[in-house]
């Protein structure tokens, strides 16, 4: 039931802006979703990078 739930959460508002808006407003959707993405990316890869450099993190004990 939960993978049910989350998955319509995800593909009730793409399958609604399909047959409301068609080919076009699916595209807008998906270069909104790009940027969204590519948005979001900066803050995990800086994560990431320090989480990584933290020599006290990986240091043998």
């Amino acid at each position: 039931m939960r993978r049910r739930i989350t998955r319509s959460i995800a593909i009730v508002p793409a399958a609604i802006t399909a047959i409301l808006y068609g080919e076009r407003g699916t595209a807008q959707l998906l270069v909104f979703s790009q940027v969204i993405l590519s948005l979001q990316l900066s803050f995990t890869v800086f994560q990431l990078a320090s989480f990584t450099q933290d020599r006290g993190r990986w240091a043998s004990s």
